[in-house]
């Protein structure tokens, strides 16, 4: 559909990981759900952690800022039309002065 997408990959989460990290949830509407022994879509960082900051919510009146929310706005179409349901499918990034979003 040519949305701007990091790379991704299937990981495989043990439980040993589980268990190194008692408090890995994923928050599922108002509640949280523990994580158990299975494969889970992973995406890549969008740039270096140590030097980019990265937010999964921006306020309404950043939002208009956004550098490609046509995008945004027919990846956020799409999510809903293939009924997925978390809330963090985004992530806003600000780099060296470019406004971009990524999913």
């Amino acid at each position: 559909m040519g949305f701007p997408v990091p790379r991704t990959k299937v990981a495989e989460v043990r439980s040993e990981l589980i268990e190194l990290f008692g408090d890995l949830v994923m928050q599922v509407g108002v509640g949280h759900m523990s994580f158990h022994t299975c494969k889970q879509f992973g995406s890549r960082y969008p740039g270096d952690p140590t030097r980019l900051a990265v937010q999964d919510f921006l306020p309404d009146e950043q939002l208009r800022h956004v550098e490609n929310l046509t995008e945004f706005a027919g990846m956020l179409v799409y999510g809903k039309w293939i009924f997925i349901l978390n809330g963090r499918q985004a992530v806003f990034f600000f780099e060296a002065g470019i406004r971009a979003i990524g999913p």
